[in-house]
């Protein structure tokens, strides 16, 4: 290559960065990495939002590669890449230079990709402003619950999970079966519109993901995103089968907690001989000579997990010999300083009345549950 050509290519490249550089600048969510007399332009897509949101890196790295997806194969003509700037922090490059098929460049291809990227990112704007509005409507649905998706750019992502199985450890047979009325709830949505999608929460939960909304957004949108996943739901009668499936599993959860119960009372009535279970010789022999514990055992049925749980507590220390006969000489009224403390007695979790009434009826109701 001749010096000549060499300072006609080295010209060109330079304004066709120039006029990427000019181009850009007229979009204010793009920041600048390089002058704009550089032969390369490093720029990189931060969201201007309604109200300033802090992005983590990360977040901030995953979009803009997004958006470079996005653009399409206006990506591959121009030569566009992802340049780590330094310490994971993460640009989009244009480099004609390097380009091998830059005298095809033409600076229509820079305007054209320069209006795409302004309207992309112009959608992610007011998709992700709407996401604190989007949060506060989802408070008002009971069944929906907001949940974090690792780097997803969208208005947001909820689940659908009743209060009453919220805040607890679900059984495993439990947790599938969210899954799955969170899966089918995604695929109904998703048959209505492409805008919302099945997606993985942090914790490993299905959950449904709203994806960038490229309609126009009004202050009523993302309260109408929330009703509509919530009479999605109500119309697939996801509540009933989830109540039927939690009556299901506590139901059989009682009866294998009383054969463990049962079990249990059989081992320990051997283990302290056949004589203490005779009527009345049992009573004179426990009597002349106790069982000695340091512990009082027993078991609790957690209703939620369906487990049954050890309880223990330490008995009050007996009061001295001296106390004793003392007390046996001149028997007084009990005062709360001798009455048991709350620290000596574990705490007894009763069941709830709904509960005792339907368990006969082999159905169980809850607070949330929809009114017809």
């Amino acid at each position: 290559m001749g010096s000549e050509n060499l300072r006609h290519t080295i010209s060109y490249a330079q304004q066709l960065s120039s006029q990427m550089f000019d181009f850009l600048r007229l979009n204010p969510s793009i920041n600048f990495y390089s002058c704009s007399k550089s032969l390369s332009v490093n720029f990189r897509y931060v969201p201007d939002t309604n109200q300033p949101l802090l992005f983590h890196t990360d977040f901030l790295n995953s979009i803009n590669k997004q958006v470079l997806i996005d653009m399409g194969d206006s990506t591959h003509t121009l030569g566009l890449d992802v340049w780590d700037y330094g310490d994971g922090f993460e640009v989009l490059r244009f480099r004609p230079l390097y380009h091998y098929e830059m005298a095809k460049i033409t600076t229509n291809d820079i305007e054209s990709f320069c209006e795409n990227l302004a309207k992309i990112t112009s959608c992610i704007n007011a998709t992700l402003s709407c996401g604190p509005l989007f949060q506060e409507a989802v408070q008002k649905c009971p069944g929906l619950q907001i949940v974090d998706v690792r780097n997803f750019v969208g208005i947001g992502a909820v689940r659908y999970l009743p209060s009453f199985l919220r805040g607890i450890e679900l059984a495993p047979e439990l947790h599938s079966q969210i899954n799955e009325a969170n899966a089918n709830l995604a695929l109904q949505l998703s048959q209505v519109d492409p805008l919302y999608s099945l997606g993985q929460s942090t914790d490993g939960s299905s959950c449904i993901c709203l994806g960038v909304e490229t309609k126009p957004i009004s202050p009523d949108t993302p309260r109408l995103f929330a009703e509509f996943i919530e009479e999605t739901a109500k119309n697939l009668d996801i509540f009933t089968k989830l109540q039927e499936s939690v009556n299901d599993v506590i139901l059989r959860g009682i009866k294998e907690a009383q054969q463990q119960l049962e079990q249990e009372i059989e081992n320990t009535n051997k283990e302290i001989g056949i004589v203490r279970n005779i009527p009345v010789v049992g009573s004179l022999m426990n009597w002349w000579s106790p069982v000695k514990t340091d512990n009082i055992s027993g078991k609790r049925f957690d209703i939620k997990t369906t487990k049954v749980q050890d309880v223990t507590a330490s008995p009050r220390r007996t009061p001295s010999s001296s106390s004793s006969s003392s007390s046996l000489a001149t028997p007084t009224t009990p005062t709360s300083s001798s009455r048991a403390s709350p620290q000596d007695v574990p705490p007894l979790e009763t069941l709830p009345e709904s509960l005792l009434e339907t368990l006969p009826k082999t159905r169980l109701t809850f607070e949330d549950e929809p009114q017809e």
